[in-house]
C-alpha cells in the first residue's frame, strides 16, 4: 500500500501536510500554530540534536519535565507541577507529548483535557508510531524510523485547516544520507566516506529546517513494513560493545537521546539516556 494513501485513510478527518521529514513537519506545526517566541512543555528524555535547531530557529524556550523512574513517557501530575512552578506561565503556549518507542502515553486523554482547560496547544510526536487515535490539536510523523520508507513525514492538524504550504522538494544532505543508508550498498558507501574522512561533508543535523514537500518518488515505495522499536536498558560501560556486536551481525540497532537537554537537572532522563539501546525490527 502507498504510504500517503495509508495516512490519508487513517486520518481522513484531519488536514494533512506531507513533508520531507519529521523535523520539517514539526517546523510546519510551529509556524502554523503561531508558536514562535513562546515556551513549550516537553519531556527531558528527548533528543537534543533534533529539537535544539528548531527551538533556536523559532525562538522557543523548552520547559523540561523529567520522566518517571519507571516510564519513558510523561504523566499529567508532573506536567502540572512544572506548569505551576513557572513564573511566566502566560508564555507557555503548548505541550509536546512523545509516544516514546511506540508506547502510547497512558495519560494522553487527561493531558488533552488539561491543555484544553489552560488553553494550551497539544502536539503529539508520533515519530515512533503510525497507528493511533489522536487526542491533541496536532501531530507530527516521521516515516523513516518505523517503516521501510527512507524519507518523509507529515504534519496532521485536528479540526482546522493548515494555513501554510510546503516549498517544492529539493534533495539535501540529510535526505541523501537517509536514502542510501536504507540499503546495503548505501551503508558501504557511508563506511567508505568515513574511511576517507569525508563524513563531515554529509551533515546529518542541518543548521536550518525548511518546510519541504515530500518528494514525488515516495510513491515508488510500498508500505511493506511497520517496524517496532524495542528498547533495552544495559550498563553504560557495556553499551558501546553491545552496539558494535549487534551492528556487525546486521541488526538494526540505535542509541537514542544522546545527548538530552539539561541532563544534570533531569536524573531519570539522564539515567535512561546513559543506558538505552534499541533494536528495530
Amino acid at each position: 500500500m502507498n504510504l500517503k494513501a495509508y495516512i490519508k485513510e487513517k486520518y481522513r478527518n484531519y488536514d494533512i501536510l506531507f513533508t520531507n521529514s519529521g523535523r520539517a513537519a514539526l517546523q510546519a506545526a510551529f509556524e502554523d500554530l503561531n508558536l514562535k517566541n513562546t515556551k513549550i512543555i516537553l519531556p527531558a528524555f528527548i533528543c537534543y540534536d533534533v529539537f535544539s535547531t528548531l527551538f533556536k530557529q523559532n525562538n522557543i524556550k523548552p520547559v523540561l519535565v523529567d520522566c518517571p523512574k519507571n516510564s519513558f513517557n510523561l504523566n499529567l501530575e508532573d506536567i502540572k507541577k512544572q506548569y505551576n512552578k513557572e513564573k511566566n506561565k502566560k508564555q507557555i503556549k503548548s505541550v509536546l507529548i512523545v509516544h516514546t518507542f511506540g508506547e502510547i502515553n497512558k495519560d494522553i486523554e487527561k493531558i488533552a483535557e488539561f491543555c484544553k482547560k489552560e488553553k494550551l496547544v497539544l502536539i503529539e510526536d508520533c515519530a515512533h508510531i503510525l497507528n493511533l487515535k489522536l487526542s491533541g490539536d496536532a501531530a507530527i510523523f516521521s516515516f523513516n524510523k518505523i517503516t521501510n520508507i527512507p524519507i518523509g513525514g507529515c504534519y496532521v492538524k485536528n479540526k482546522e485547516k493548515i494555513k501554510i504550504k510546503a516549498k517544492p522538494y529539493k534533495l539535501n544532505n540529510l535526505d541523501i544520507y537517509r536514502i542510501i543508508n536504507n540499503y546495503k550498498l548505501g551503508k558501504l558507501i557511508i563506511k567508505l566516506l568515513k574511511i576517507l574522512k569525508a563524513k563531515n561533508k554529509v551533515k546529518v543535523n542541518p543548521e536550518k529546517i525548511e518546510i519541504l514537500e515530500i518528494p514525488k518518488f515516495i510513491n515508488l515505495f510500498s508500505l511493506k513494513k511497520k517496524l517496532k522499536i524495542m528498547p533495552k536498558l544495559v550498563s553504560k560501560e557495556k553499551r558501546d560493545i553491545i552496539f558494535q556486536k549487534l551492528s556487525k551481525k546486521d541488526f538494526r540497532v540505535e542509541k537514542y537521546w544522546i545527548p538530552i537537554f539539561e541532563p544534570e537537572k533531569n536524573k531519570n532522563a539522564k539515567n535512561f539516556s546513559d543506558k538505552i539501546i534499541c533494536l528495530i525490527r
